[in-house]
């Protein structure tokens, strides 16, 4: 079981769950084509970025997709 970090950012006022070890599985994937299973549906593209709280998705040339942790189910890329 990995452990959990509250992350409080007092200037926006607002909490983030974090989770490192999920964190570090996606950045592994940073610039790879994965999917990924949110609470909305399965999301594909690749993983352009990583972030405290959220990461984004790009599909296609010119769309980027901001998806928050906490709405995230799993995701899928190549093993390591």
């Amino acid at each position: 079981m990995s452990a959990a970090i509250i992350y409080f950012n007092f200037e926006r006022r607002s909490i983030s769950l974090i989770e490192p070890v999920f964190m570090d599985h996606l950045l592994r994937h940073k610039g790879q084509k994965v999917m990924i299973d949110t609470t909305a549906g399965k999301l594909e593209g690749i993983l352009t970025g990583v972030v405290v709280d959220h990461c984004q998705l790009t599909i296609g040339e010119n769309k980027a997709l901001h998806i928050r942790f906490a709405e995230i189910v799993y995701f899928e890329g190549g093993p390591f």
